[in-house]
C-alpha cells in the first residue's frame, strides 16, 4: 500500500513539473506536520482549504488518501518552503511564503495555493531559490 501512494504522490510531482522535489520519498502526514511545525496549524489549514483548526486530526492519523486539489496544494506547499528554506533559511522560508510576492500578483504565496495556483507558487520558489 505505502508502494501505491509513493505512486500517487508521483503523479502530483509530474503534474507540478518539479524538478526539484523535496517532498519525493515524504509521507504527505509528515508534509503537513512539517508545514504546520513551521508556518502554523491556521496558516497550514487556510492554505490547503481545510476550515477546522485541527488539520492533524483530519490528515496525520490515517492518511490514505488525499483529494488531487488538496495534494497538489499540499506538494506545492511543501516543495516551495523546503527550496527557499535550503536557499535562505527558515526565516526567510516563513517571510516569503507569508510576504506579498510580485510573480503572483502581489499575494502571498500561501494566498495563491489556497486559491490554487500552485504551479505559480513552485515557479516562483525556484527562481528564487536559484537566484536569490
Amino acid at each position: 500500500m505505502a508502494t501505491a501512494q509513493a505512486d500517487r504522490s508521483l503523479d502530483v510531482y509530474q503534474l507540478l513539473g518539479v524538478r526539484h522535489n523535496p517532498s519525493v520519498g515524504v509521507k504527505p502526514a509528515d508534509m503537513v506536520q512539517s508545514l504546520q511545525n513551521k508556518l502554523g496549524i491556521k496558516m497550514t489549514a487556510r492554505m490547503m482549504g481545510v476550515r477546522h483548526l485541527h488539520v492533524e486530526d483530519a490528515w496525520t492519523e490515517e492518511l490514505t488518501e488525499l483529494a488531487p486539489v488538496t495534494a497538489r496544494k499540499l506538494v506545492a506547499a511543501y516543495n516551495a518552503f523546503e527550496m527557499i528554506e535550503a536557499a535562505e533559511g527558515p526565516s526567510m522560508a516563513r517571510a516569503w511564503m507569508i510576504g506579498m510576492n510580485p510573480w503572483m500578483d502581489d499575494l502571498s504565496p500561501v494566498e495563491a495555493i489556497a486559491q490554487g495556483d500552485c504551479e505559480d507558487v513552485v515557479a516562483a520558489a525556484r527562481v528564487y531559490s536559484d537566484c536569490g
